[in-house]
């Protein structure tokens, strides 16, 4: 009897193991690319998505890079922003490193836009890092996603992305 609660035991362990292997890996991919749209990999891939509205252009010194210049940009676009580095102010080297949506015109993994219930939010990714009347967090190994909430539906969504 000891024998066959024991192998149930570690069979419900196995089972809990793969349930919390499955989320991460889950969130992982949605905290680091939970968007639904092509962004591209340049500069011109990105001002092809809608019309820019208006955008911030910022140099940086590189870490990493002794006299290297790099470029930061905030581009807005109706119902969408993004931040985006180029290395070396090479516009053909695009790294995203932050992305807020706040229309559901601008399509979500899973069917977690704007407008989506706050119950679907949680049904799909789990329990939140963090959670306030207003927000919740969910962060994968490095990357985070926060949803901004109004009458319990989402209003905004934005990726915080890991940039060294």
């Amino acid at each position: 009897m000891k024998t066959l609660a024991l192998l149930a035991l570690c069979v419900s362990s196995a089972a809990a193991a793969e349930d919390w292997i499955e989320r991460a890996e889950r969130l992982n991919d949605f905290a680091g690319r939970g968007w639904a749209f092509d962004i591209g990999r340049s500069l011109t891939d990105v001002t092809r998505l809608d019309k820019v509205l208006r955008q911030e252009i910022t140099e940086r010194k590189n870490p990493h890079q002794d006299g290297q210049l790099d470029e930061a940009r905030v581009l807005y676009f109706d119902g969408l922003v993004l931040r985006v580095y180029f290395p070396a102010k090479d516009h053909t080297n695009l790294q995203i490193t932050g992305v807020t949506i706040t229309k559901p015109k601008w399509p979500v993994k899973n069917g977690l836009g704007v407008g989506s219930p706050w119950a679907t939010v949680r049904q799909r990714l789990g329990e939140p890092n963090a959670k306030d009347a207003t927000s919740a967090k969910y962060c994968g190994e490095s990357d985070c996603v926060i949803f901004s909430l109004q009458e319990n539906r989402v209003s905004k969504i934005t990726w915080d992305l890991y940039h060294d």
